[in-house]
């Protein structure tokens, strides 16, 4: 057999040399490396894909479309940064981080539907918005602005904006309050977070985008995330301000660069990461207000040599048991070409299995799943 692989690489050879091919087939005899054709009819375990049984651990799309394709009307703009979304009956509300629209979508996402539309405020820009919740005891949005500076030098601090919708597709911004929580590093503070009503009291968790909460080396500390709960504190004066209430780690099992966005269905906690192209899905519970794992990390799907191409989700909502939508930012200019195909857009993805019912699956960072119920979350 081994006789028979260097004869069959002999006469690619010959042939290559002897009959002159068009380009693409010259190409991929050429990218046709001694060592792969030697391992013919083995299969070398080398890459993600082959290690795990990816059909277990992987989503599937459903259906995509570039952000710019939503909307008839596109406001003069070709940059559709986006990133947080949530759900209101049944429609898609998100957001974007390079412009102050509010995008609204139903799940079927058609081209240029005029359904679809988005939702401006007078005389805002650069949005920094990175997260978008609604607000259900007070049918208004709380979208977070990921740093702004505080009046300490060198120290940003994330600010939600509290949002009204109006009829004729603009919103009014209700008030504007800083969290009680700042960063040194203006590109590393709240990329995510959901909203809690519970008591009589509003809480907000915020995803930190750096692990320990940091930028630089440490932020890039694998397995160290961190959530920030805060307690909204309105005072009679007026002033409003986040409170910090405690830090929330995220379990070492979501051993991720960076995290993106939260969501969450029931009990079960979505965690997104860009740099990882990957999900994880543990559990959050609100009594103690603690994430807990093993839960299982998911991935998004790859191109046919296991490289990644969604390499910029942002945001990330449950649709129900079944499926999530996400939303992807531009791609670096560092970032392999191959990213660039799906930036800026809007995704629907399948999870391998049912949220609960999903198989464990052994190795690193894959236990077994949280088990959560079957119905949107209620505090």
């Amino acid at each position: 057999a081994e006789v028979m692989r260097v004869l069959c690489f002999l006469a690619l050879a010959s042939v290559a040399l002897c009959f002159p091919l068009d380009t693409d087939s010259t190409e991929l005899i050429k990218s046709e490396s001694w060592f792969s054709l030697m391992s013919w009819g083995k299969k070398d375990k080398t890459t993600i894909c082959e290690d795990l049984d990816w059909r277990k651990v992987s989503f599937k799309k459903a259906m995509e479309l570039p952000a710019a394709g939503l909307f008839t009307d596109l406001h003069g703009t070709a940059k559709w940064e986006t990133s947080g979304m949530d759900v209101k009956d049944d429609e898609i509300y998100m957001i974007f981080d390079s412009l102050a629209y509010i995008g609204k979508t139903d799940q079927m996402m058609q081209y240029r539907d005029p359904n679809n539309v988005l939702i401006t405020h007078p005389g805002e820009a650069e949005s920094d918005f990175e997260a978008i919740q609604y607000s259900h005891d007070t049918d208004t949005w709380l979208i977070v602005r990921e740093a702004v500076p505080t009046d300490e030098d060198e120290t940003w601090a994330p600010y939600v904006v509290e949002a009204k919708i109006n009829d004729d597709n603009t919103y009014d911004i209700v008030r504007e309050c800083p969290a009680d929580y700042t960063f040194d590093n203006s590109n590393k503070g709240w990329e995510g977070g959901l909203y809690f009503s519970k008591d009589g009291h509003r809480f907000f968790l915020g995803l930190c985008e750096g692990n320990h909460c940091e930028g630089g080396d440490k932020g890039k500390d694998k397995g160290n995330g961190m959530a920030i709960l805060t307690k909204l504190k309105l005072d009679d004066d007026g002033k409003c301000l986040w409170e910090f209430v405690q830090e929330v780690p995220i379990p070492k099992e979501a051993e991720f660069q960076d995290y993106s966005d939260l969501a969450i269905y029931g009990e079960n906690l979505a965690v997104v990461s860009q740099e990882e192209s990957a999900v994880w899905i543990g559990k959050l519970d609100t009594e103690l207000w603690e994430i807990t794992g093993p839960g299982v990390v998911y991935n998004f799907p790859r191109d046919p040599h296991c490289e990644m191409i969604y390499c910029n989700i942002e945001g990330i909502v449950f649709l129900d048991e079944y499926r999530l939508m996400t939303s992807s930012d531009k791609a670096k200019s560092s970032q392999p070409y191959g990213c660039v195909d799906k930036d800026q857009s809007v995704q629907v993805f399948y999870l391998p299995s049912p949220l609960g019912n999903t198989t464990a699956v052994s190795g690193s960072n894959r236990g077994k799943p949280a088990v959560g119920r079957k119905a949107p979350v209620t505090v």
